[in-house]
């Protein structure tokens, strides 16, 4: 779910994989009604976090709660640095740039980062997500991180994290296989 907890209406963020909730999703025509449950998960800022400086890393659909998350801090009057590192296979999957993009011309305390593992086109920030976190992590943060996405990722950044002094109560995250 993409929505952040103002919205009125229920954004969602699928991919289809080609399983049985994807295929019903993707089969909805538009106005169709549908019943949900939830949401059921807990994955949300923890209320130490918002006295320190954020930064979330996302990978493709794992954007969906990063991105409710970060607009409802924002338009909440959330005053500390935000920085979000995110990443897709290719130009075409980079999800929510204009929306984002928006929000770092409002907000002079957000900044986000694009990461393409298989980029058509020549860039900077060419490989995996965990890989630019020293990039793009300030000197000296103290901050809390959030995570999301498949377990290879996650397991990675936690570690690296880790490595970099990280203590493991300043990390947040949630998988999605």
């Amino acid at each position: 779910m993409v929505s952040s907890p103002e919205e009125k209406e229920i954004e969602l963020c699928v991919k289809n994989t080609g399983g049985s909730g994807s295929k019903y999703l993707f089969s909805l025509k538009e106005g169709e009604e549908v019943e949900f449950l939830g949401p059921m998960g807990k994955f949300g800022v923890n209320k130490k976090s918002k006295n320190h400086d954020l930064i979330f890393i996302a990978v493709s659909t794992g954007i969906a709660p990063l991105k409710s998350m970060i607009f409802d801090l924002l338009e909440s009057g959330f005053k500390k640095k935000i920085i979000l590192i995110k990443s897709a296979r290719h130009e075409e999957d980079m999800l929510y740039d204009e929306e984002f993009s928006v929000l770092k011309e409002k907000y002079s305390n957000f900044e986000f980062h694009n990461i393409l593992s298989q980029p058509k086109e020549k860039t900077e920030n060419k490989g995996y997500v965990q890989d630019f976190i020293e990039k793009f992590t300030p000197k000296n943060f103290d901050g809390d991180f959030y995570l999301c996405g498949l377990s290879p990722m996650i397991n990675s950044a936690k570690e690296i994290l880790k490595s970099r002094g990280v203590k493991k109560e300043r990390i947040f995250y949630e998988r999605y296989d």
